[in-house]
């Protein structure tokens, strides 16, 4: 019995009904040798002395046979914790208790270390609460999911498929796919984002994490535990700074696109006003013949800038214009070779490679041979020395046109800025920024790709790709 009671740490007492006297069994006790039950009363906290009186009571009125109970004895300078274990033996002669046996056993580490637990618990469940967190389970065997608490479903489990018909459709195989892919281990963590309709809560964008917990005797894991964290506010908070920034650059760019256009406009006017009226003054033919030519090259400058800006307004508006039909490229390529030719600088060659069939596929001539011409007119514009060259070529189901030049080139930072609206990269050529965005747009809207490869002071290649469409099929 010794060892029992010293490998339990306990201590061990007796109490006298009758006499209302506590004797130690075992070590020292709390309730000395001579107590009273009153004076044990008087060592107790004074938050469980009604609980204490109550325990004894019942004992020693036969009510319980035997009873557990922990409460907290003075020691020193504060109170420890203590749980008590006690019996009550009755007389066989009268049948009432005459004696109560208990061990006692100081739990004061115990508690501490409970009460750390639960304020932790507490302290983490706030933090979540206040990070808008929840906790949840699921089992990939049974395809249940279990919350403690849920604003996204009644109840606390629900079905992997009753609850992905509060996800939108958009989300539901990436949350799926997520789930499957931890459950089989592919991945370790699962980090997915999706949005939720719940009529109680409107749309909502979720933030769900998870980790595999536990493995069968298998090696299957049996659990997921995850974490899901309301992210709308920040979502919106995003998207709203977004719209701010785009906005703002909108503006800027607008205003400096009205800037601009305000002096590629004038400039032409002024030339074709003034040589006008030079015409009228002058008198040798040679002199009226120079005065002609420098008016259509502004007549044709201040068309280009009235032409951009109308499909500018009409890509905003979505209404840009595509008239398919039969096109021959060789055709397309020796028409622009005939009108460009004559718009190169001295000293520079424009080249046309060709394919040796011809190729005649269904597409947009007319947008067509406006992507090619602003190419021709940019690569007529920067290059003063060298070789301009176009051409086409067929790569498997898909058709790719290109522009070369050795003209001036473009530096590494500006070439991702090439086809933005109102992108100029030098001030002394005149042009509204606007002609590669539409060549973009076009290019999109006949499901093509479209891009450039620079050096600076090498020259530049634009090029854009389109599928291949011949007619015969």
């Amino acid at each position: 019995l010794s060892v029992a009671l010293d490998a339990g740490s306990l201590s061990a007492w007796c109490y006298d009904v009758r006499k209302n006297i506590f004797t130690s069994l075992y070590r020292k006790t709390l309730a000395s040798d001579g107590l009273s039950n009153k004076g044990a009363l008087d060592l107790l906290h004074p938050d469980d002395k009604e609980k204490y009186s109550r325990f004894m009571s019942r004992l020693s009125g036969g009510v319980e046979n035997k009873l557990r109970e922990v409460f907290r004895f003075r020691q020193g300078e504060g109170y420890d914790w203590f749980e008590t274990y006690a019996i009550g033996l009755k007389s066989e002669k009268t049948g009432e208790v005459e004696q109560i046996i208990g061990t006692e056993r100081n739990i004061t580490s115990e508690m501490k270390r409970r009460q750390e637990l639960e304020e932790n618990k507490l302290q983490l469940d706030f933090t979540l609460e206040a990070a808008q967190i929840i906790s949840w389970e699921y089992n990939p065997d049974t395809r249940i999911f279990y919350s403690p608490r849920s604003t996204v479903f009644e109840g606390m489990t629900i079905s992997l498929d009753e609850y992905l018909s509060f996800v939108y459709p958009e989300d539901r195989d990436l949350f799926r796919k997520g789930l499957e892919d931890l459950a089989c281990g592919k991945i370790h963590v699962m980090e997915v984002q999706i949005r939720t309709m719940v009529p109680a809560l409107g749309d909502r964008w979720f933030e769900m994490h998870a980790v595999p917990y536990g493995r069968n005797e298998d090696g299957k894991i049996r659990k997921l535990i995850g974490l899901r964290r309301d992210i709308t506010d920040l979502k919106m908070t995003n998207e709203l700074i977004r719209l701010r920034n785009k906005a703002e650059e909108a503006n800027r760019l607008k205003s400096a696109f009205l800037a601009n256009m305000s002096h590629e406009i004038r400039t032409p006017l002024n030339a074709i006003v003034g040589f006008s009226n030079l015409i009228a003054m002058a008198e040798e033919p040679d002199e009226i013949g120079e005065y002609v030519k420098i008016i259509e090259t502004n007549n044709e400058l201040l068309l280009q800038l009235i032409n951009d800006i109308l499909d500018l307004s009409k890509i905003e508006a979505g209404q840009m214009d595509f008239n398919y039909s039969t096109v021959d490229l060789s055709e397309i390529f020796n028409n622009l070779q005939q009108v460009y030719k004559s718009r190169v600088k001295d000293g520079v060659d424009l080249v046309c490679h060709l394919p040796s069939v011809a190729c005649v596929i269904h597409s947009e001539k007319n947008r067509l041979t406006q992507v090619l011409s602003n190419f021709l007119s940019n690569a007529c514009k920067y290059t003063s020395e060298g070789s301009i060259t176009m051409g086409y070529e067929r790569i498997g189901d898909i058709l790719r046109f290109y522009v070369a030049d050795t003209g001036k080139g473009l530096a590494e930072e500006n070439i991702p800025h090439v086809f933005e609206r109102f992108a100029k990269f030098d001030s002394f050529v005149q042009g509204t920024g606007l002609g590669l965005s539409i060549c973009e747009s076009i290019i999109q809207s006949l499901n093509g790709k479209i891009g450039v490869d620079s050096q600076l002071g090498k020259g530049s290649t634009f090029w854009f790709t389109i599928p291949y469409n011949p007619v015969n099929e």
